[in-house]
């Protein structure tokens, strides 16, 4: 499981709750989604089964880390949980339609809401 996000203490406080859950192993945070994108097109790499994914990063926006998302080919393709300190962001129309997006969450990431998120994918 990844988590990308720009900010170091949401990366720190969801890597936290999300060791907590029992539906997870291992927690690995990309604080740059441009990183992320390079990391998931390395030959051989095998994508991480969730992505807890913020759509608002100065250098680039969760929406358009999906568009680019959408260009990479996986034998499995890593289910996507957007979340966001800005409620309205979590209404956009390419989050309602990426076929990736499995959950749209808000900030702070609670247990609960983790747990949930997982569940539901």
């Amino acid at each position: 499981m990844w988590v990308v996000d720009d900010d170091p203490d949401d990366l720190t406080l969801a890597r936290v709750r999300l060791r907590r859950c029992p539906l997870v192993r291992d927690v690995v945070t990309v604080p740059n989604p441009r990183r992320a994108l390079e990391l998931l097109s390395e030959p051989g790499q095998v994508p991480p089964a969730v992505i807890f994914l913020d759509l608002n990063m100065p250098s680039m926006s969760g929406i358009e880390f999906l568009a680019r998302l959408s260009m990479l080919t996986f034998d499995r393709r890593p289910r996507v949980v957007a979340v966001s300190g800005d409620l309205r962001g979590l209404d956009h129309p390419v989050l309602g339609s990426h076929p990736d997006v499995v959950a749209r969450i808000s900030k702070p990431l609670s247990d609960v809401d983790a747990i949930r998120a997982l569940r539901d994918d």
